[in-house]
């Protein structure tokens, strides 16, 4: 079992025991903080807890880093992210490689349609980045070609960044306009680091991807890669729309953030004790 925001279940006991305390006239186990002489209470395992709740609620933020909703886009080719957060850099979202196959030619070309109260199956949105000549049974090579694909950069200004999580919307044709499956690269350094595949059954709104973390530098910035392939014709479209990249889940506190920690349950667990004892 995982805790929210990534963080691993710590394994431990908060409690406290009683001995030599019985109470028989009150069945449900209630008592008075004042008659608590006889109650030994763990403070490491308190302070432990009360850390790690702490450390959990700063881990389960998240927070937006670049967007892609090709909602203002016009002509084709390239289009520009819709949002970068604060010293982030995302590149534009372009296609990119070619691949030969006899009579054939693969090049994942890059269009922008709108199709408003029209949709695309199995998603609604009206306006998307459409690539087609996707490898396909037409061109007899259906099979995944890495060498070409969609998709954009992001880093840091300066400094590192650290990603975890990209979601977005996938739609295609019907019958000979399908594509049959796409599949999800997180590259750095022309090195695939980690990868999603779905499959047109599986297309649809708001699909999360989760990875990493991966931390990513000026030198070495995050790619993410599109890439159709079980396409039954060459023009056959795959549409992709509202993409967003998030920075990772887990976050890991400074040390100054443990230190506070620690500070607050001691505190509190020196005020308790005085209370207990009254």
């Amino acid at each position: 079992m995982r805790l929210p925001g990534g963080c691993p279940e710590r394994q431990g006991t908060l409690g406290f025991e009683i001995t030599g305390h019985q109470t028989t006239k009150r069945p449900n186990h209630d008592f008075n903080l004042r008659n608590t002489k006889n109650m030994k209470f763990n403070s490491n395992s308190l302070i432990s807890a009360l850390a790690l709740g702490m450390v959990t609620t700063a881990a389960s933020a998240q927070t937006l880093i670049t967007s892609y909703t090709f909602d203002g886009a016009a002509g084709a080719g390239t289009f520009n992210p819709a949002t970068q957060a604060s010293g982030v850099t995302a590149s534009k979202w372009s296609a990119q490689g070619t691949a030969g196959y006899g009579s054939g030619t693969l090049s994942a070309t890059l269009d922008y349609v709108d199709r408003s109260g029209v949709g695309f199956a199995p998603f609604t949105q009206g306006k998307a980045a459409t690539t087609k000549s996707w490898p396909s049974s037409e061109l007899g090579h259906p099979a995944l070609n890495e060498n070409v694909y969609e998709g954009f950069t992001v880093k840091p200004n300066s400094g590192s960044l650290t990603l975890g999580d990209i979601k977005f919307d996938v739609g295609t044709g019907t019958g000979n306009d399908l594509v049959g499956s796409i599949k999800v690269e997180v590259v750095q350094n022309n090195v695939i680091q980690y990868s999603k595949t779905l499959t047109s059954t599986s297309f649809g709104n708001g699909i999360d991807f989760a990875f990493g973390p991966l931390t990513g530098t000026t030198a070495l910035p995050i790619e993410f890669r599109f890439i159709g392939f079980n396409a039954k014709q060459n023009d056959s479209p795959l549409y992709i729309d509202n993409v967003k990249v998030y920075n990772a889940n887990a976050v890991v506190p400074e040390t100054s953030t443990y230190a506070a920690v620690a500070g607050m349950s001691l505190l509190g667990f020196a005020a308790f004790r005085r209370a207990s004892r009254k």
